[in-house]
């Protein structure tokens, strides 16, 4: 059954009542479609949205069709994806593509066993084309990268991704701790990794209140005056 469209001129957004039992879309972005308002509930009190189409048509879709991913659009995505399966860019990087469909699942598909990390802590997946998203990020340089956003508390979304390591990722955790070392700021990993340093001797030396000269070098930490007369001894 085609989609019926409707004149955002004539479309009547309808009252929510204070205590209903679904998750508010309003002014939410799902794929090309941005969130209107509220268009009432259908059969079995499922609550229905009025969207606005980036290709500019207006649609009524269902709040759970918004959430899975399965309405992204009036109906234009399906013309551009076919014309993308053509193209042969998925075909020529199915990996990235695979990609690109678990980022978007688990922003918006709440069945997902990672939406509680992305889509329900606010995170949104704001690419509206498998296209888009490549020429954003490009090919993935081989198969020890993964998808990393840049700024870990904002998006999925031009200017915010990147494929990083392992390594990479790991310092990008938003509960790193940073210290300052020489002027160069850097996680406690890292500093473990440049001084030669088990992670928990750097910790356990911090957390003595040692200034980082101490922190890094043994014999500093015997030597050094202020760890002297704070009566603190490095054990061997």
């Amino acid at each position: 059954m085609s989609k019926q469209y409707y004149s955002i001129s004539d479309i009547v957004f309808q009252p929510k009542s204070k205590n209903h039992n679904f998750i508010d879309r309003d002014k939410q972005v799902f794929g090309r479609l941005t969130v209107l308002g509220y268009a009432g509930s259908g059969k079995w009190g499922k609550p229905y949205w009025f969207c606005q189409c980036s290709c500019g048509n207006v649609i009524k879709p269902r709040g759970e069709d918004l959430a899975s991913g399965c309405t992204q659009s009036c109906g234009c995505f399906k013309s551009d994806a076919t014309s993308e399966r053509c193209l042969g860019l998925r075909g020529k990087y199915p990996a990235e593509a695979g990609v690109y469909e678990s980022a978007k699942k688990r922003c918006r598909y709440e069945k997902h066993p990672s939406y509680k990390y992305y889509g329900a802590k606010g995170i949104e997946f704001r690419f509206r084309s498998f296209t888009e998203f490549f020429n954003e990020v490009g090919p993935r340089p081989n198969s020890s990268y993964s998808l990393d956003r840049i700024n870990s508390l904002s998006h999925y979304e031009v200017g915010n991704i990147r494929w990083a390591t392992v390594e990479q990722q790991m310092n990008n955790r938003r509960d790193n701790h940073f210290l300052v070392f020489n002027g160069k700021e850097m996680t406690i990993s890292q500093l473990s990794r440049k001084f030669s340093l088990e992670p928990s001797t750097v910790r356990r030396r911090l957390l003595r209140g040692l200034c980082m000269d101490c922190v890094v070098s043994p014999k500093k930490v015997l030597s050094c005056v202020h760890v002297r007369a704070m009566g603190l001894l490095e054990e061997k």
